[in-house]
């Protein structure tokens, strides 16, 4: 119980033994228990013993005749808790294991910071107050002015009296205001508190120098190469809210936005016909494959039977290919039954395949590849393989509809490696770009298709 509740929550099934089945997995088999009111008692007592005590909720289940008990335990929010013997535990995946000292540390701190953080909420209630009463008291000196407008309508030889009067109470009232905003802005910098307005300058600073970075390529050009001296000055409300200390990170995340930008209009996506292909094109094409551990026996003949295939280019250069494959239905067959996958390999008669890009391109337009791909495939089924160490590409592919079919089994090139197949169920519609990042589908542009 003081594992899960300071952990994420969990669950408990007493009356349900784990059992090993025939091929060695772990299943649940339901042997029944107790159910009655002194066993129930039992159980919320061991809960009020733990320190602090810990919030649960027990349900009866039945399962063909024999109850068993399903104890549940939510995520604590008085965390941490421990055993009455003193021992704090967390659940860490099939298993429980004691808290170090830094997370101990770590959950003692988030407790107090929502301590300070109620303490601030109260803080912030008087200011309000405060804030009130300043409002009726400029209510009361409006009122005086007002008053002592009346009286100088009816006195105009004092006139010049009045009109200084006024301009005293005009000076005082800025000045309070002013003084109660700088009070404010400096409970929230020392607190470290999120203030809106902050941040929105902060926000509105960093796109203005965006937009100055990419109006003047050559002033980002120098900058980003480390070769000119400049200085950042904040004009107007951005001068009030922002500190000397807040420039410098804006000014490097508005660097980073615009660099960001150049460099992605020089990545483009081309998806062609193997017959539309140069020679050119196969040959780097074969040779990215080869770079990338695939199968390359007969790649240059294997190309020309594939559906379509896809070229990530940076500038002129090909940095990463793809390919929408016609597999044969032998080779589906084999690749089906190694993963032992549940769906029929008749129905899917595509493969992505041949997925390689250059070690430093990475993360950069693959996903783009793979939208143009399914394109291509219209509304026929598709599939991948992939390593099982292969995270990224499994997160891209999932994006797209593709889930795990079966197991995973052995590389028949690396024996130590695992291959996990992935087929589609569904596919979000089509992702195209135009500009940054832009997809580009010349076997369509020829034959007038839209773009």
């Amino acid at each position: 119980m003081v594992a899960f509740a300071n952990a994420g929550g969990g669950a408990i099934l007493a009356g349900v033994d784990e059992r090993a089945n025939d091929g060695g997995a772990q299943v649940g088999v339901v042997v029944g228990c107790d159910v009655g009111d002194g066993t129930i008692l039992q159980i919320a007592n061991k809960a009020l013993g733990c320190i602090p005590p810990v919030a649960i909720d027990v349900s009866i289940e039945n399962d063909d005749g024999k109850p068993f008990l399903r104890i549940d335990i939510p995520s604590s929010a008085t965390k941490p808790h421990c055993t009455p013997k003193g021992i704090y535990c967390t659940r860490d995946g099939r298993r429980n294991r004691a808290l170090h000292p830094t997370e101990l540390l770590k959950i003692f701190l988030e407790s107090e910071a929502r301590a300070f953080a109620e303490r601030f909420e109260a803080a912030a209630g008087r200011i309000t107050k405060e804030l009130g009463q300043l409002e009726a008291s400029l209510d009361v000196s409006i009122q005086s002015m007002a008053d002592q407008l009346g009286w100088a309508d009816s006195k105009l030889g004092d006139t010049e009296s009045a009109l200084d009067t006024i301009q005293a109470y005009v000076t005082r009232i800025n000045s309070e205001t002013n003084d109660i905003a700088s009070r404010l802005r400096t409970i929230f910098r020392q607190d470290k508190r999120d203030d809106p307005v902050t941040e929105r300058e902060r926000t509105k600073l960093r796109d203005e120098l965006v937009d100055q970075l990419l109006n003047d390529r050559k002033l980002l050009d120098v900058i980003a190469k480390g070769t000119a001296n400049f200085t950042i000055n904040a004009k107007g409300k951005a001068a009030e809210e922002l500190t000397k200390e807040d420039l410098h990170p804006i000014f490097k995340g508005a660097l980073k936005i615009a660099v960001d930008k150049v460099e992605k209009e020089k990545y483009s996506v081309q998806i062609k016909k193997p017959g539309e292909c140069t020679k050119n094109e196969l040959d780097d094409f074969a040779l990215l494959v080869k770079k990338g551990g695939e199968v390359a026996d007969g790649i240059e003949a294997r190309l020309k039977r594939a559906d379509v295939l896809g070229f990530i280019r940076y500038e002129k250069a090909i940095v990463g290919v793809g390919a929408l494959k016609k597999p044969a239905l032998a080779y589906r067959n084999g690749v089906f039954q190694k993963a032992q996958a549940t769906a029929n390999s008749g129905d899917f008669t595509r493969e992505i395949g041949w997925l390689f890009v250059e070690q430093k391109h990475r993360g950069k337009q693959t996903r783009n590849l793979i939208t143009s791909l399914l394109d291509a495939a219209r509304a026929k089924l598709v599939y991948a393989t992939t390593r099982k160490a292969n995270e990224k590409l499994q997160r891209i592919l999932k994006h797209h509809g593709f889930v795990q079919n079966g197991v995973a089994y052995p590389s028949t090139e690396n024996p130590s490696e695992e291959i996990i197949l992935l087929t589609q169920i569904s596919r979000p519609p089509s992702q195209r770009k135009d500009g940054i990042g832009r997809v580009q589908h010349d076997h369509e542009a020829k034959r007038g298709a839209p773009q």
